[in-house]
């Protein structure tokens, strides 16, 4: 074939070249869009057919997010128990996670379904672990564990530093307290539930360990964990650094744990919402910059319920990372890193146009930076 003759038409080949250089990257984000929301769609059958009769730990469920994800399990005839620090009433003494459990319990679909609570301080091992076998103890050991526990609170790094006491120790600043509240509340949940797992473990098994578990040890490990970290989990912005950098670290320890637990068949996901419309979000917005504010825009937070949904679908559709919103699916796409791509050939394709927009919105924020504080 003689294609000589198509030299003497340079310009129709180049807009031809730009054409198809355009057409197939918009393309390719179209179908990771619509293959995302399909993902998403979620179905209480489908959930039940996975859940009904099996134990579930949520952590974190006292409010929002997790005690809306709790609901939809309890709903889809799960045992639930929800994990949480819980406050106690003044007037009482009760814990105010057992109004928790009694929204929950209106859910039920049978007399036996379990519904209960522990109060537990998360931040701390040894109450956790104690919490990890005392769940096996009552045989309430959990097959799917999502932790949710975590908070924000957005602020410039040098209004957020530790405060020097009177006698001379320093307390405790909010970038550490956010690591401790976001990342070793996960950390310290699933290194009790190992924990517990071996130490229940038969003694005499010599099988060759895996992943540092013997086959008796494994049989006590649950089937799927779930980490809920943040949009802000794969990029930043000014008065986030805090909130970010533990955000990104869970991330990190999900991805490394995916494959730690791959040859066990045990299911690791993470959950990248964007704004939730929960107490939480209402009081991050107390201590958030107004240039922070500006950059993410005047977006709609979801709600509980949705994102709940959004976020049991996406275990369901065997995700690794889920997003409930467009941004956290195209910052998704961008940062994948190491872990399984649900469309390898789409998200390859539009690599180059997700590049350019993200190039775009960070040229753009920082001169939104610059010219926010020239104003002052």
């Amino acid at each position: 074939m003689n294609f000589t003759g198509l030299l003497n038409y340079p310009s129709e080949l180049l807009l031809s070249f730009t054409g198809v250089a355009v057409f197939l990257p918009i393309s390719a984000l179209v179908g990771i869009i619509i293959s995302w929301k399909l993902s998403i769609q979620f179905s209480n059958s489908k959930l039940k057919s996975k859940v009904y009769g099996k134990h579930c730990l949520v952590t974190g469920a006292s409010q929002g997010l997790g005690k809306q994800v709790a609901i939809e399990l309890v709903k889809a005839g799960a045992h639930v128990t929800i994990i949480a620090r819980g406050k106690k009433d003044p007037i009482t003494r009760s814990s105010t996670l057992e109004g928790v459990v009694k929204d929950l319990a209106k859910f039920k679909l049978f007399p036996d379904q379990i519904v209960d609570y522990l109060a537990v301080d998360l931040t701390k091992y040894e109450m956790v672990l104690k919490m990890a076998k005392t769940l096996i103890l009552k045989g309430h050991q959990p097959e799917w564990v999502i932790c949710s526990a975590g908070s924000a609170t957005p602020g410039f790094m040098a209004d957020q530093l530790p405060k020097k006491a009177l006698d001379g120790s320093f307390a405790m600043g909010d970038h550490e307290w956010m690591m401790h509240s976001n990342y070793f509340t996960a950390v310290n949940v699933v290194s009790a539930i190992m924990q517990s797992a071996k130490d229940k473990s038969d003694p005499k098994d010599q099988s060759m360990k895996i992943s540092g578990f013997s086959e008796s040890a494994a049989t006590y490990l649950p089937k799927k964990i779930v980490f809920v970290g943040s949009v802000m989990s794969t990029l930043s912005m000014i008065g986030c650094s805090g909130y970010t950098g533990s955000k990104f670290a869970i991330r990190g320890f999900a991805e490394g744990l995916r494959q730690e637990l791959l040859p066990l068949n045990v299911d690791v996901s993470m959950f990248l919402p964007g704004n939730i419309d929960t107490e939480g979000f209402a009081t991050e917005n107390l201590t958030k910059p107004a240039i922070t504010a500006q950059i993410e825009g005047a977006s709609v937070p979801e709600s509980p319920e949705s994102t709940a949904k959004a976020l049991l679908a996406g275990i369901l559709s065997k995700r690794f990372y889920i997003t409930n919103d467009l941004l956290g699916e195209l910052a998704r796409t961008s940062v994948n890193g190491g872990c399984p791509r649900p469309n390898l050939l789409m998200e390859s394709v539009a690599a180059p146009l997700l590049t350019i927009i993200f190039t775009v919105w960070s040229y753009v924020s920082d001169n939104d930076v610059r010219a926010h504080f020239k104003k002052q």
